[in-house]
């Protein structure tokens, strides 16, 4: 047997899969469409930070072992629900620089970077342009791959909507549902809807820094429901996390945490959260939490310039055995 991987191995590979990823985008006739779309987007639009690579190399980290798990159960009616989707592509604002550029998003990243695909995707967000580019871009991978994927792409509309929507149609099969919101649209009424659902693990990105610095009060209700009466008693944003994180425990689920951010001074400080009704994978976030929590600013350069440049991720390395 060889050597098992680090990982911090696994994140090198998993840096140059997105790159691969995205340059097999681009070789497509869906490339100028994809350059249009970012062009198009000006500065009221989202546009992440470099900091937002972790939480797509994280996915794609964890999304093989996943469905590998769920292979070995004979576990074949699957769906992947992603009602935050995006384009399909993750725009990254640049560092001193106006110009934008991208990685592959949470779509490509879970229906390409597998060996066993889901039965059936579900994607979903609120912008229409961006679902017109994911549709133009699964379409065209379908059209260029031997191996196709279902999908559906759901009319825009906001994601709690969506999933009222579909609650009826998926709740008897097993749901992998990546909740990925820029704030916090997401309810509770919502969440305590999919956690009653026989078979199902969630992997959510938590906004923790922001909490701290949201005006809209109503919206945070809805995203803590019965437990934000409780928020006063929070000190700090990491308090707010765990308030979040004892409902799911006290609705008796699982819960395990990776920080993306060195701590909650830092300007993109947010956490991935897994939810499920058994610690099955607890060993895959706790390897992820290993490696993923020592990243510093500068090492997220190196990483973007590994993608950007095809400069070797032996450059990552020599960062991390400083």
């Amino acid at each position: 047997m060889g050597k098992k991987k680090t990982p911090l191995e696994w994140a090198y590979e998993h840096t140059e899969n997105l790159r691969k990823a995205k340059e097999n985008l681009m070789s497509l006739s869906v490339s100028n469409k994809i350059i249009n779309y970012i062009k198009s987007l000006d500065d009221s639009e989202y546009k992440p930070g470099y900091w937002t690579i972790l939480k797509n190399i994280s996915l794609a980290y964890c999304i093989n072992p996943f469905v590998v798990i769920l292979k070995s159960h004979n576990m074949k009616d699957t769906i992947f629900l992603d009602l935050f989707s995006g384009s399909g592509i993750t725009p990254l604002k640049g560092i001193n620089t106006d110009e934008h550029k991208w990685i592959v998003g949470s779509p490509i990243i879970a229906s390409r970077m597998t060996n066993y695909p889901y039965q059936k995707y579900i994607f979903g967000d609120i912008n229409k342009n961006s679902l017109d580019l994911l549709s133009q871009i699964l379409k065209c991978q379908n059209d260029n791959s031997n191996s196709k994927i279902r999908y559906n792409i759901l009319p825009p509309n906001d994601a709690n909507k969506n999933f009222e929507m579909l609650h009826n149609q998926i709740k008897n099969r097993y749901v992998f549902a990546y909740i990925d919101p820029t704030g916090f649209q997401w309810n509770w009424e919502s969440m305590e809807q999919l956690i009653k659902f026989r078979r199902f693990d969630i992997l959510m990105n938590f906004q923790t820094r922001e909490i701290d610095r949201s005006t809209t009060t109503d919206r945070i209700k809805q995203f803590f429901g019965p437990y934000s009466n409780k928020l006063d008693e929070c000190k700090n944003c990491d308090e707010k996390l765990g308030l979040y994180i004892k409902q799911l425990n006290d609705s008796g689920l699982y819960v395990n945490s990776v920080r993306i951010g060195k701590d909650r001074t830092n300007q993109y400080y947010y956490h991935l959260i897994h939810i499920s009704r058994k610690n099955t994978y607890s060993n895959i976030l706790t390897d992820l939490k290993q490696w993923i929590e020592v990243f510093s600013g500068e090492t997220i350069k190196k990483v973007w310039n590994d993608l950007d440049r095809d400069i070797r991720q032996k450059s990552i390395l020599n960062n991390f055995n400083k």
